[in-house]
């Protein structure tokens, strides 16, 4: 999923993985 969400076409065609990507970082870091 991480590499999806970070790919060109991941970012560009679904914008909204960008808070999904935060929200795991957070959980991450917590």
């Amino acid at each position: 999923e991480l590499a999806e969400t970070c790919g060109a076409n991941g970012y560009v065609n679904k914008p909204f993985d960008i808070e999904n990507l935060l929200a795991k970082v957070k959980e991450f870091i917590s």
